[in-house]
């Protein structure tokens, strides 16, 4: 039975658990945020609950805990690590008034994106735009859209390879910080590039 304080646990854990009938090795992969494993057989209970942590499991029989590096973690478990799907990730780009022109440091954030995106070997990206609440809904849709657009064209000039590249467009929708009509909001006026 394997227990854990937090999901990502789990997804990080599976990094580390390699079969090899008639054995096993669990490890607890570092994370976030605290976490463990408890490991119980017939006759044993075993938890683990720092970094880089391991036990060994053969038939009903647990080793006691041990810890690894994480480069002898990378050179024994390579392939299954290589093959893990990375966490999600979600990027906030920043424009100027009433145009499609990103701040200058939303500009500086476009390298951290399309290293997101180089760090996969295949990425899905979704990219959504948002305006703030000036202007008619009709005209936000279009702006939020242009928005949008500006960043997927920015991705398509880099030779991105991409999966997937969808476009969204919000407008005045989904604020990120609610404001009453034609409020000008710096944080409203912005496009989501998700990236997985």
């Amino acid at each position: 039975m394997i227990e854990t304080s937090a999901i990502a646990v789990i997804t990080y854990a599976v990094l580390g658990i390699a079969l090899s009938p008639p054995s096993s090795t669990v490890i607890l992969a570092n994370t976030d945020k605290p976490s463990s494993i408890i490991i119980e057989t017939k006759n044993q209970k075993i938890t683990i609950d720092k970094p880089n942590e391991y036990v060994n499991i053969d038939k009903d029989r647990v080793t006691e805990v041990k810890r690894i590096s994480y480069d002898e973690i990378y050179t024994k478990f390579k392939d299954v690590i290589e093959h893990t799907p990375r966490k999600p990730t979600s990027i906030l780009l920043y424009f100027e008034k009433r145009g499609k022109d990103l701040t200058p440091e939303s500009k500086d954030k476009i390298s951290e994106v399309l290293r997101e995106i180089n760090k996969r070997k295949s990425a899905n990206v979704t990219i959504i735009g948002h305006t703030d609440t000036v202007g008619s809904n009709e005209m936000n849709g279009k702006l939020s859209l242009k928005r949008a657009l500006y960043i997927k064209n920015l991705l398509e000039k880099h030779k991105m390879k991409l999966d997937t590249l969808e476009v969204k467009s919000y407008g005045e929708n989904d604020l990120l910080v609610e404001t009453a009509d034609e409020v000008s909001e710096a944080k409203n006026r912005r496009v989501e590039v998700f990236i997985k």
